[in-house]
């Protein structure tokens, strides 16, 4: 039996016309080293054996977890289940592909920004870990429930199909980075922990046909490239009373950068157990103004944003989502609800050229460039807030004709 290659697989290599047959999909699971027994702050490894093509689009990181604290009367872990990750990398044998810091947040911010009528349902969601305070509570201890997340979501070099077999001696690596438990657990006692089990990650494998082999092998004698979209964050601190424009500078040098996102958390929330939903919450600020950045010696916009609903829908733009009947971020921007949002950089930012070759994104990677982001209140603020800074940009793909990989960004 075979199958039509895929139409990303050939952007992929820079061929879009050239389609052939796959004689086989596998599918995979691939163990971490230490797969049971992880506690909070480990790093875990999981290395992907080599193959010709591996499909990893819809591919997901699968794994038990259980939490615990001493005395209190509940223990539960946040929502999503995702805030759980602090970090993940992508590597080929040690070459770093892909590095998403504050991966659970990025996660969180994205999710909690559809229009998801699951986040006060009474049934877990076993994708997401979603669920109401009871039944968390019930989960908390219950190591059989199966969590699945989709590093793609935010690392999108996971997005693709990847021609492991032409990497030279290279396998690919991913790393995971456990969080801190007083970040992710929602509990009245106190030393708060978890303990990860069962942990893999499913993907799959394409067995090509000869001919299309031979036209890989072509390809492959004078290089290819392909686009990917990562992020860069950076922690910032806003002190209590902040009032009038409030101007932060972000040290954030791409080539291709596409799109902000900005979400405020409390300071004092962030390591309080007791504190629910951080991960899906932001400061309430009816004083919040208006959000843009100077970037390169221009404002963008070129105007302020005064309408909370022209926010509203600028983060949509930012986060690549539907903005109608998009009921959920809508009426937290409506209603005060929700200090998070988002800009968008250049016009189009998410079109390539049909060979998946990057045609939008801002440069800001010289030296004099900076991005300034500026914040206005129409009266002080309340308490000092963290900001958690998100920039959205393109990076490069290249493989040369020994198979030597390398991004640039």
């Amino acid at each position: 039996m075979s199958f039509i290659i895929p139409d990303d697989l050939a952007d992929l290599f820079s061929n879009p016309q050239a389609y052939g047959g796959i004689t086989s999909r596998v599918e995979l699971y691939q163990l971490a080293d230490q797969p049971n027994n992880i506690a909070p702050q480990q790093i875990s490894y999981i290395r992907i054996p080599r193959a010709e093509l591996s499909d990893f689009r819809n591919s997901t990181l699968e794994f038990n977890a259980t939490c615990s604290a001493t005395g209190g009367t509940y223990c539960r872990f946040m929502q999503p289940i995702a805030g759980i990750i602090n970090r993940v990398r992508v590597l080929a044998n040690s070459t770093l592909l892909d590095d998403e810091l504050e991966f659970g947040r990025a996660y969180s911010m994205k999710l909690m920004s559809q229009d998801n009528t699951e986040w006060t349902g009474g049934s877990l969601s076993i994708t997401d870990g979603v669920a109401s305070q009871v039944i968390r509570n019930g989960y908390g201890p219950n190591g059989s429930i199966v969590y699945q997340i989709n590093l793609a979501y935010i690392s999108d070099i996971l997005g693709h199909v990847l021609p492991i077999g032409w990497l030279g001696s290279n396998q690919i690596n991913l790393e995971i980075y456990w969080a801190n438990p007083v970040y992710v657990i929602e509990t009245d006692g106190t030393v708060p922990t978890f303990t990860i089990n069962n942990l893999q990650y499913h993907y799959a494998n394409l067995n090509v046909t000869d001919n299309y082999k031979r036209m890989l092998n072509e390809k492959f004698k004078t290089g290819v490239s392909f686009a990917f979209r990562s992020y860069d964050n950076y922690i910032a601190s806003l002190g209590a009373a902040s009032a009038g424009t409030v101007s932060i500078t972000l040290p954030f040098k791409k080539r291709k950068a596409i799109a902000m996102l900005l979400g405020a958390v409390p300071t004092g929330t962030l390591t309080t157990t007791t504190t629910n939903d951080k991960f899906i919450t932001f400061s309430n600020y009816s004083v919040f103004n208006s959000s843009r950045y100077y970037v390169n010696s221009v404002y963008i916009p070129s105007d302020r944003i005064q309408s909370v609903y022209e926010q509203f829908l600028q983060t949509c733009d930012a986060l690549d989502i539907p903005y109608k009947n998009n009921s959920y971020i809508a009426n937290n921007w409506l209603s005060g609800n929700a200090f998070i949002c988002g800009q968008t950089l250049c016009q189009s930012p998410r079109n390539v050229t049909e060979d998946n070759k990057v045609i939008q994104g801002l440069d800001v990677s010289t030296g004099n460039s900076n991005i300034v982001s500026q914040i206005t209140f129409s009266a002080p603020t309340a308490v000092a807030e963290t900001l958690f800074y998100f920039m959205e940009y393109y990076a490069i793909c290249s493989i040369d004709s020994q198979g030597i990989i390398s991004v640039s960004e």
